[in-house]
């Protein structure tokens, strides 16, 4: 009796240490590449407007998920082109491309 009862409290004791996974980020909206952002600022500069108008974004369908829990991953849409968030890009030559689209 006394080897099953420590059997049973070492399965027990292991079993306890299984830890949950970590929740998963939300997801971000992608980034644009170079390319794609400097096509944003040639026809924003073509177009002499400094910003697009925000998308319409349809509603969001939900997917068939796996799994009895399985949460639906819905992806938000990039920003829309904006010549002077582009004045604080990561890239240099972004900004200063954005800077020269604007005028200063």
């Amino acid at each position: 009796m006394t080897r099953a009862s420590l059997m049973l409290s070492i399965a027990l004791g292991a079993s306890a240490c299984a830890s949950a996974p970590p929740a998963a980020a939300p997801p971000r909206a992608p980034a644009l590449t170079f390319e794609q952002k400097m096509a944003s600022i040639l026809r924003l500069e073509d177009q002499r407007v400094l910003r697009d108008p925000a998308p319409q974004v349809p509603p969001a369908t939900t997917a068939p998920a796996r799994g009895r829990n399985a949460p639906v991953v819905v992806v938000p849409p990039p920003p829309p082109p904006d010549l002077t968030a582009m004045l604080r890009d990561e890239e240099a030559r972004i900004r200063r491309r954005a800077a020269l689209a604007i005028g200063h």
